[in-house]
């Protein structure tokens, strides 16, 4: 593993990798809310979501995306 020194800390390839997983995960969290889930809704329950719904469900979304990525990035700085 290569690592840089900065003022006492050492900079690892850890540190470059959250930036990529937050982009995917915002990405694919957005295409499960607007895409997967309506659908599976609309074949599973033959019903559908009305806009406020949807809003609700990718809000949601955004925030679970988000909490993984902070706990992500917690996690590696432990590591």
């Amino acid at each position: 593993m290569t690592t840089l020194s900065t003022s006492g800390r050492s900079i690892q390839y850890r540190d470059f990798v959250i930036a990529p997983v937050f982009i995917l995960v915002q990405y694919l969290f957005a295409i499960l809310a607007e895409e997967v889930f309506p659908n599976l809704l609309k074949r599973i329950f033959d019903d559908t979501l009305q806009q406020s719904g949807r809003t609700i469900l990718f809000n949601i979304m955004m925030f679970l995306a988000q909490m993984i990525v902070i706990i992500l990035s917690l996690r590696f700085k432990r590591s």
